[in-house]
């Protein structure tokens, strides 16, 4: 079952973000720079008691994803002051939307699946290097922006 996990990565990637902010992505040729303001988010999963499958999901990308996502999900921001905030939740939230679209299959088959809470934390050369360098790693343009999308796991013990 988890082999199922990356085959369906890159569909579970364009419906959460058609559905969730009308924005299309499509595949890049070469693992992209680093860009301004680069952030991984990251969620953990696992199987109930520690059975089945466990791992994360990750997110590479920019701030300027988030906020672009931000505003097409809940249109522009009144409050400047509030921006980053918006990104972050922004981003957050479509990890969120994407590891559940991801997960439902292995769920279907009466699973229980634990989902942590996605976290957010700027994104260093090395880490970036290491995200966009794995063969696993879905590297795409999303309207023009960076957005580098992978899942980690493996059967639990």
């Amino acid at each position: 079952m988890p082999e199922i996990l990356n085959a369906l990565l890159p569909e579970a990637t364009a419906q959460t973000l058609e559905l969730m902010a009308f924005v299309a992505a499509l595949p890049l040729d070469e693992p992209p720079e680093l860009p301004p303001g680069a952030v991984i988010t990251r969620l953990r999963f696992r199987g109930a008691g520690g059975e089945g499958l466990e791992g994360c999901v990750e997110m590479g990308t920019s701030e300027a994803f988030g906020q672009m996502l931000a505003d097409n999900m809940l249109g522009p921001g009144e409050d400047e002051s509030q921006g980053h905030q918006r990104s972050q939740d922004a981003l957050k939230e479509a990890l969120n939307i994407l590891c559940g679209t991801l997960l439902r299959q292995f769920c279907s088959t009466g699973k229980v699946v634990e989902m942590s809470l996605p976290q957010i934390q700027p994104a260093s050369a090395e880490a970036w290097t290491e995200l966009t360098r794995d063969e696993q790693s879905l590297l795409l343009d999303a309207d023009g922006h960076v957005l580098v999308v992978r899942a980690n796991y493996k059967e639990a013990t």
